[in-house]
């Protein structure tokens, strides 16, 4: 059994809910989904509440994308905002309403499910200011650069 390694600070996560930036709608305010990690207990749940389901639909693509997406939409999207539809109108992030999202776009589906697969997405920015400062360290002024040695 592996003790405590540096895969336990690579893949255990701190963070339970991360945003996932989608750009801007209509009115020019962003538009956010907040994702859970693959594998949280929700999750997981989840998965074996439809596993029947998911087994008996494989041959059937619309129908296993449909139960992907409920599975998703249950355990994997939080919430969301910004989320408007062709009126300008809010978009609550009901259930259904994230069900059809995933359903209708399929690449939402995706870039959903691939976010919530990067566990580095979960992790706390612990080294920020340790980047920040080897960014300033790293800059060379123009008196710097014309200075002769």
């Amino acid at each position: 059994m592996v003790k405590e390694s540096t895969f336990a600070k690579l893949f255990t996560s701190k963070i339970e809910v991360a945003p996932l930036y989608m750009g801007y709608n209509s009115k020019d305010e962003e538009i956010v989904i907040y994702v859970k990690e693959t594998g949280n207990p929700q999750h997981e749940k989840t998965q074996r509440k439809y596993g029947k389901l998911l087994e008996k639909s494989r041959k059937n693509r619309k129908r296993h994308r449909a139960i992907m997406a409920k599975i998703v939409a249950e355990s994997i999207i939080d919430t969301w905002k910004g989320v408007l539809d062709k009126e300008g109108n809010v978009i609550e992030p009901t259930l259904e309403n994230k069900v059809d999202a995933l359903v209708s776009f399929k690449k939402l589906f995706f870039e959903v499910l691939d976010f919530a697969s990067d566990s580095s997405n979960y992790q706390e920015d612990e080294d920020d200011d340790d980047d920040i400062q080897e960014e300033e360290d790293d800059v060379v002024s123009a008196e710097d650069a014309t200075e002769k040695n």
